[in-house]
């Protein structure tokens, strides 16, 4: 008998980056908020670029993932349910260690309503739903790196 990899002494590591597009569209795709003017919607993910791995070594699973993802949204006015505004949410790094990132919405005017919303009451939706990608990563993979 050959003991291969005993007690996952030894360094796994699998590549998880087409999880990671599938995650992403499914987990968020359509992620929505609604608050009493809006409704605030991720219509598709634009772009997901980078690394993404789960790996174990000395029978430790760790994950490691650097990210720029995009994604098309769409704010809808309740009252005039033809007033449709689109704009993109940008994350230009992603990254496993750290849980302050840059999330930009772009083609928003700054000044207007809609962006306070967005930034004051979508983000902190959007933002929690993202940060559990990390340990839903590991849940997923950490049987395919210990034997």
């Amino acid at each position: 008998m050959v003991v291969v990899n005993p007690k996952n002494w030894h360094w796994v590591e699998r590549n998880t980056v087409g999880w990671t597009n599938e995650y992403f569209k499914t987990q968020f795709i359509p992620l929505s908020y609604n608050n009493e003017k809006y409704i605030i919607e991720l219509v598709s993910v634009d772009d997901i670029k980078g690394d993404s791995n789960v790996s174990q070594r000395k029978g430790k699973v760790i994950c490691y993932f650097d990210l720029q993802l995009n994604f098309f949204a769409k704010i809808t006015s309740k009252d005039n349910n033809d007033e449709t505004i689109q704009f993109k949410v940008n994350i230009p790094e992603f990254m496993h260690d750290e849980n302050d990132f840059l999330i930009e919405f772009l083609d928003l005017d700054k000044d207007g309503e809609c962006y306070k919303v967005v930034v004051n009451e979508f983000k902190p939706v959007f933002l929690g739903k993202i940060l559990n990608y990390q340990q839903d990563l590991i849940n997923f993979h950490s049987k395919d790196v210990q034997e």
